[in-house]
C-alpha cells in the first residue's frame, strides 16, 4: 500500500468470491461501515473467513480505515491492487478517504476484467460504425451560448431523475429546443445508463451524441464507436500518467472527439496541451462539481480563468441551472456548457432548455 501504510497482513483473509464495492470504515472497534455520504451501514455479512478487524491504539495524527477491497481495487494515491474479497486495516494520514469517484472507477475495472470476452464484439462494431458527427464544430456553431444537454437516469447523490423516461422522448426535445449536442450517460451502476440508451439516442438526433462514462481503457472507446457515440468523455483525474495520454491518442484514432475535463488546476496544463495540438478534435471541460466531495460551485471555473488562453474553447460542466448562470460564464468568455440533472428533473426538459437558452 505505499511506503506510508502499514498493511496488517495477518488480518487479510480472501474467499476468492467477487464483490464490486469498496467499503471504508473509519473506526477502531469495526463494527461497520460508513459509505461515501456518511451513512452507518451494518458490516456486510460475508463468510467466517472473512471478519472484521479489532484495531487498537493507532498512532496520534492517524486512523485505521479498514477497507473490504474486490477486483481492481483503488487506493487513494496509490497504484491499484488485484485482490479478491479481503478486510485489512490500514494505517493511513487522517485527510485520506475513500471517495465516490474511487469506488466508481474501482467498480469500472472490475466489471470490465469480468468481460474480456467484449473485445472482440467492441473492435467488430467500431469497425461497421459510420463516420462520426463532429461536437468541436457544433460547439464553435453561431450562437451566444452552445449546449450539451444530458440523459441521465440517475445519480449517485441525487437517486432516480426521471423514472420511466425513454431517451427518445428527451433527447428529442432538447434537439428542438436548441441543443448544440447530446451526453448520454452509460454507467449502469451508478447512472443506471447503458449502451442502449447510447443507441438510442443516437437513433434519435441529426446531433453529436457524447458517451459519458467513467473510460479507463480502451475497449470503452471501441464499445463507444461502436454504439453510435461521435465523442467521449474522458477524466484527466481518473486517468494518471501515461493513461490519458494513451486513451487520447486511441480515441482519435477511432475517429472521437474528446471532452476532455479537469477540475483541479493542476490538471490542467496536460489536458491543455492535448486541446491545443487537436483543437478540431478535442475540447477541455471544467467541471464545477470536485468529483471528491460532490459539491458544486460556478467559482471554481472563473478562479482557473487567468490559466485559460481562450475561455470561448472551455465546455463549463455543472451547476448552470439559471439563465443568470449561462449569462455568468458568458462574461466570463465561457460560451459551452454541459447541463444535465437540472434538466431531467423538470416537467418538460426541452422546454427547460429553451428558456434557458433564450434567457442567456
Amino acid at each position: 500500500m505505499g511506503k506510508n501504510r502499514v498493511t496488517v497482513a495477518s488480518r487479510i483473509s480472501c474467499n476468492g468470491k467477487l464483490s464490486t464495492n469498496p467499503k471504508v470504515c473509519t473506526s477502531n472497534s469495526v463494527t461497520g461501515y460508513a459509505d461515501w455520504i456518511g451513512a452507518t451501514k451494518p458490516w456486510p455479512k460475508s463468510p467466517k473467513s472473512i471478519k472484521p478487524a479489532n484495531t487498537k491504539n493507532p498512532s496520534a495524527g492517524d486512523r485505521l480505515v479498514v477497507l473490504a477491497l474486490s477486483g481492481w481495487a483503488y487506493h487513494p494515491a496509490e497504484r491499484p491492487c488485484r485482490t479478491t474479497t479481503a478486510a485489512a486495516p490500514i494505517r493511513m494520514p487522517s485527510n485520506t478517504v475513500m471517495t465516490i469517484l474511487d469506488e466508481i472507477v474501482s467498480e469500472t475495472r472490475a466489471t470490465l476484467e469480468s468481460a474480456l470476452d467484449r473485445d472482440a464484439l467492441a473492435a467488430g462494431a467500431a469497425g461497421d460504425a459510420p463516420p462520426t458527427r463532429s461536437l468541436i464544430h457544433a460547439l464553435d456553431a453561431p450562437g451566444p451560448f452552445r449546449v450539451i444537454a444530458e440523459f441521465k437516469r440517475k445519480s449517485p447523490s441525487g437517486g432516480e431523475i426521471r423514472p420511466g423516461s425513454t431517451p427518445q422522448e428527451v433527447v428529442s426535445a432538447y434537439e428542438t429546443a436548441g441543443a448544440a449536442a447530446i451526453s448520454c450517460l452509460t454507467n449502469q451502476t451508478y447512472f443506471g445508463g447503458t449502451l442502449e440508451d447510447l443507441k438510442a439516442v443516437k437513433a434519435s438526433v441529426e446531433i453529436p451524441v457524447l458517451r459519458k462514462d467513467f473510460v479507463v481503457d480502451r475497449r470503452q472507446l471501441l464499445e463507444a464507436r461502436g454504439a453510435g457515440a461521435d465523442a467521449v468523455l474522458l477524466i484527466a483525474e481518473c486517468l494518471p500518467g501515461q493513461a490519458l495520454d494513451d486513451l487520447a491518442g486511441e480515441a482519435l484514432a477511432l475517429g472521437l472527439d474528446v471532452l476532455l475535463e479537469i477540475h483541479d488546476g493542476e490538471e490542467l496544463p496536460r489536458a491543455q496541451a492535448w486541446a491545443e495540438q487537436h483543437p478540431t478534435q478535442i475540447r477541455l471541460g471544467i467541471n464545477n462539481r470536485n468529483l471528491r466531495t460532490m459539491t458544486t460551485d460556478l467559482g471554481h471555473i472563473e478562479a482557473l480563468l487567468p490559466q485559460l488562453p481562450d475561455p470561448s474553447k472551455v465546455v463549463a460542466e455543472s451547476g448552470l441551472r439559471e439563465p443568470a448562470d449561462l449569462a455568468r460564464m458568458q462574461r466570463a468568455g465561457i460560451r459551452n456548457g454541459l447541463i444535465g440533472e437540472h434538466l431531467m428533473r423538470q416537467p418538460e426538459p426541452g422546454e427547460a432548455l429553451r428558456a434557458l437558452l433564450s434567457g442567456s
